[in-house]
């Protein structure tokens, strides 16, 4: 008579409801955290969500490009998001090659930075890049044989070995300054001069 205390249809609703849980539950989630150590381009973080268990921090890949570097600073706050698959293989947190093989909710995760309504404003129709503290931004090409640093104290420019800088109003190329070089073979009247000297 167990049939008549848990009528088929509730007995298989609640299976399946259940079961729909435990699948949710062993997907990966996505939480608010905030970074408390950067190596490269590997950070980890603590997840700033209350839960009934405590969540161990975690060690994850930040969602970049090789081409373009985030700053990213202990202290800095975003969402660890999650994959579908094993992403070891491809971070350099691990080896191999990814399978659908169902992993732990954590251990397929990226950090993704986020806005912040506090942040100040700035030209919404250009693209702006912000340096931390007085480092600046750093511009290079591929091979690292040009580079473009643009700090709090002037511009300096590296063009396959030689050096420009910008700085306190004054333009130093290959240590000639655009202020204060002499010439050489100076000649009275209307003739030119020889190149500046260095």
């Amino acid at each position: 008579m167990e049939h008549l205390k848990n009528p088929l249809a509730l007995s298989m609703n609640q299976f399946v409801s259940g079961k729909s849980a435990d699948a949710l539950q062993g997907q990966g989630q996505i939480y608010p955290c905030t970074v408390t150590k950067v190596t490269g381009a590997i950070v980890t973080v603590n997840f700033e969500v209350q839960t009934v268990q405590t969540i161990p921090q975690a060690t994850m890949p930040i969602a970049e490009s090789i081409y373009l570097r985030l700053p990213i600073q202990v202290g800095d706050k975003g969402v660890a998001m999650t994959a579908d698959t094993y992403l070891g293989g491809i971070s350099g947190l691990g080896g191999g090659t990814a399978d659908t093989t169902q992993l732990a909710n954590l251990s397929t995760l990226i950090f993704v930075p986020i806005g912040n309504n506090g942040w100040p404003s700035v030209d919404a129709n250009a693209v702006v890049i912000t340096g931390v503290g007085t480092d600046g931004v750093l511009l290079r090409s591929g091979d690292a044989t040009v580079t473009f640093k643009l700090t709090s104290s002037g511009i300096a420019i590296n063009l396959n070995g030689m050096t420009m800088t910008v700085t306190n109003g004054d333009v130093i190329a290959d240590g000639i300054s655009l202020k204060t070089h002499v010439h050489t073979e100076v000649m009275t009247g209307g003739g030119n001069s020889g190149p500046p000297l260095a």
